[in-house]
């Protein structure tokens, strides 16, 4: 989807990695795999992209193993060029301001962006874009793993700033139900 093609609406979906295995053995944070839940909520996310018709036009990715596996699995789904997605080591413990900064760069031919991160940085950036900020549901985290946030703006990428989107949807695998 160009830009263009939207009238100027461009789309920023912000995803946080799946479900990670924390008893795996791994020999950092940064080598953490997906468990076998996270590996579900992963495929989940990525057929609801694919029948929601959001096959981003550019993907930038955390480096982190678990980020790797969750938009390996994503891409599954989906029909992504390698061109298309950017390991970016940047992502990987990064502030909201700095994944800001990220996006900002990208060209204007972008019509739909895919970020793959991490808390606390993704759900900060989520609750910051819009001028009104997603709820958290009673009793449920508002940006658990493998969560999905899809944003419009008509700002140029390099312009989009707190308050410069509309949530359009925020979703959880655990809403999707079980497949």
């Amino acid at each position: 989807m160009s830009a263009e093609a939207a009238g100027g609406a461009r789309q920023l979906l912000l995803m946080r990695h799946a479900k990670s295995d924390w008893d795996a053995g791994a020999r950092s944070d940064l080598e953490r795999p997906l468990n076998a839940r996270g590996r579900k909520a992963a495929a989940r996310m990525g057929r609801w992209l694919r029948d929601e018709g959001l096959a981003p036009d550019r993907v930038l990715c955390s480096p982190a193993t678990r980020t790797r596996q969750t938009l390996e699995i994503v891409r599954d789904a989906l029909v992504l060029p390698d061109e298309a997605v950017s390991y970016e080591s940047r992502i990987y413990e990064a502030s909201p301001g700095e994944i800001l900064a990220l996006v900002g760069s990208q060209a204007a031919e972008v019509g739909r962006l895919l970020v793959v991160g991490h808390n606390p940085a993704m759900e900060m950036l989520a609750a910051g874009l819009p001028a009104n900020p997603p709820r958290e549901p009673l009793g449920h985290p508002l940006f658990p793993t493998a969560a999905l946030a899809c944003f419009e703006t008509e700002a140029p990428w390099a312009e989009l700033g707190p308050g410069g989107a509309r949530l359009l949807r925020l979703v959880r695998p655990k809403e999707l139900g079980e497949s």
